[in-house]
């Protein structure tokens, strides 16, 4: 649990840095990590 909680803080903070990393991210893992 602790590697998702990681990863969406991960995703998070390459969105404010990157939206289009952060959309290219959330595209691969979406369903994996970023589903509450």
């Amino acid at each position: 649990m602790c590697a998702q909680k990681n990863m969406r803080n991960y995703l998070k903070i390459q969105y404010k840095d990157d939206g289009v990393l952060y959309e290219q991210l959330r595209g691969i893992y979406g369903s994996l990590y970023l589903q509450d």
